[in-house]
C-alpha cells in the first residue's frame, strides 16, 4: 500500500462539487474540468459496503459532502461486517481527498439504480489509476464486508445480501458415512483448494430424501466447516424466478472463489426445461457446468423429490457429481440426539435412551427432535415434569407403520 502523504491546503468555501474539485486539482476555469481527469468504474451493489470501508481506510486528508449547491456535514452510517457486527463508514456522496506522492486525488462513490459507480479525479493518470487499484485491493481484501462469511443473497437488500450466523454444529448429528462423503467432496477441496485446483476446480453434491431426514442439517454442517476459510453464499428460492437473478447470484459467487453455493429445495424452485419460464434452468445449467462456469464454485443442493428435477440437472455429472440419499436416522444418530434431548429436559439418558432408540426405528431426525417438543407441551398441560417415554405414547408409536410414526401421518 502506498504511503499516505497528508498536507494542509487552503480552499475557498465550495459552492458545489465542480468548484471544489477545480480548486483541489488546480484546474483553470476555461478548461473542461472532467476532460481526461476522471475515471469511473462500475461495480455491483454487493461491493458498495466494502468500497466504503476501503475509502475510509485510505487516510483522507479531507472529506467533503455536497447536497445540491450547499455544503453539508459529512454523515456516516452503519455497515454490516458480520452477523452481529457493524461499523461506521462514510455514506456514498462524500468526496475523499487523498494524496499519493504529493499529488491530490479526489475519490467518491455514487449509487445508481443497478450499479455502484466508483470515481476518481486526478491530474496524473498514473497516480489516479494506482489509487483506484489500491482501493480495489482493499475492497476485495482487508476491507471486504462479506468475504469468508456466510451470506444469503437477497436482491431486496440494499447491499444485495444479508449476513447469516454460523450454524451451531453441537446439535447436528450426521451419519458417519454421510459426514465422510461431505468432507471428501466439499470440505476437503474447499479448505485445500490451492492443492487440488488443477484437477478439482469445482464439485457438486445433491442431497435427496423425504422431508425431515436431515438434509438441511447436513448442508449446515458443511457450511460451518468451511466458513471463515471460504465464502458461503446461500441462495433464496426467489433467485430462481428469472435468469437475470441467477446471473446476479453467480456474479457474487464468482467474485470470491473458492466459494460454497447452497441451493435448498431445488424441486420447488427450479422448473423443467419443458415448462414455460425455464430460462432460469438454462442459466443454472450453464453456470454449473457450461460456457459460463466459473472455477472454484462448489455446490451443495437439497431436494425432497429428485425425480421432479430435470434430468440435465440431476443426472449429468458436472452439474452434481454425487447424489446422496439421506434416509431415516441411524441408530447411533438417534442415540446421540435423544441423549442430548434427555439432558435438556432433565432426564437421565442412561435410563431412557435405550428404550427410545428401539422405539424410534424408521424415524427421521426431525421426528426424533419433535419428541422433545411433545414431551414439553405435555408436561405443561399436565403440570408435571417432561418425560420422553410419556411423549412416546402420545405419538402412538405402537400403531405406526414401518415408515412413519402414526403420530406424524
Amino acid at each position: 500500500m502506498s504511503a499516505v502523504v497528508t498536507r494542509t491546503i487552503t480552499l475557498p468555501p465550495p459552492t458545489d462539487l465542480e468548484v471544489w474539485i477545480r480548486a483541489v486539482l488546480d484546474v483553470p476555469d476555461e478548461d473542461d474540468w472532467y476532460d481526461g481527469r476522471i475515471e469511473m468504474v462500475d461495480l455491483p451493489h454487493f461491493e458498495t459496503s466494502s468500497l466504503r470501508r476501503a475509502l475510509d481506510r485510505l487516510g483522507a486528508s479531507e472529506v467533503r459532502a455536497f447536497v445540491g449547491q450547499d455544503r453539508t456535514a459529512v454523515v456516516q452510517s452503519t455497515v454490516a461486517i458480520g452477523f452481529d457486527a457493524v461499523e461506521k463508514a462514510t455514506r456514498p456522496g462524500a468526496r475523499f481527498l487523498v494524496h499519493r506522492a504529493g499529488v491530490p486525488v479526489v475519490l467518491w462513490v455514487e449509487v445508481g439504480r443497478e450499479r455502484t459507480h466508483f470515481n476518481a479525479a486526478c491530474e496524473d493518470h498514473d497516480v489516479r489509476d494506482d489509487t483506484m487499484t489500491e482501493v480495489t485491493a482493499l475492497m476485495r481484501g482487508a476491507a471486504s464486508a462479506w468475504r469468508r462469511q456466510i451470506v444469503r443473497y437477497d436482491p431486496t437488500e440494499a447491499d444485495g445480501y444479508v449476513h447469516l450466523a454460523l450454524p451451531d454444529t453441537t446439535r447436528i448429528h450426521l451419519d458417519a458415512g454421510l459426514a465422510t462423503q461431505l468432507r471428501r467432496n466439499l470440505v476437503g477441496p474447499l479448505t485445500s483448494y490451492d492443492q487440488v485446483r488443477g484437477l478439482v476446480s469445482r464439485r457438486g453434491v445433491l442431497l435427496q430424501g423425504r422431508p425431515g431426514t436431515g438434509k438441511t442439517w447436513a448442508s449446515s454442517w458443511v457450511q460451518a466447516q468451511v466458513a471463515g476459510t471460504v465464502t458461503v453464499v446461500v441462495a433464496t428460492p426467489a433467485m430462481f424466478a428469472s435468469a437475470g437473478l441467477l446471473i446476479d447470484l453467480f456474479e457474487l459467487v464468482g467474485s470470491d472463489t473458492p466459494c460454497l453455493l447452497v441451493l435448498d429445495d431445488l424441486d420447488v424452485t427450479i422448473r423443467s426445461r419443458f415448462d414455460n419460464g425455464s430460462d432460469a434452468l438454462g442459466e443454472l445449467l450453464s453456470r454449473l457446468d457450461g460456457p459460463a462456469m466459473v472455477d472454484g464454485v462448489f455446490t451443495i443442493a437439497t431436494t425432497n423429490h429428485a425425480d421432479a428435477l430435470d434430468a440435465a440437472l440431476s443426472e449429468r455429472p458436472g452439474r452434481f457429481d454425487l447424489t446422496i440419499e439421506v434416509g431415516n436416522a441411524t441408530r447411533d444418530a438417534r442415540a446421540a440426539v435423544l441423549s442430548d434431548l434427555a439432558r435438556q429436559l432433565g432426564q437421565d439418558p442412561v435410563a431412557v435412551v435405550p428404550t427410545l432408540v428401539d422405539a424410534t426405528e424408521c424415524w427421521t431426525l426431525a421426528q426424533v427432535r419433535d419428541l422433545a417438543c411433545v414431551a414439553l407441551l405435555d408436561a405443561i398441560d399436565r403440570d408435571t415434569e417432561p418425560d420422553l417415554l410419556t411423549a412416546l405414547t402420545e405419538c402412538d408409536v405402537s400403531r405406526r407403520d414401518t415408515a412413519t410414526p402414526t403420530g406424524y401421518l
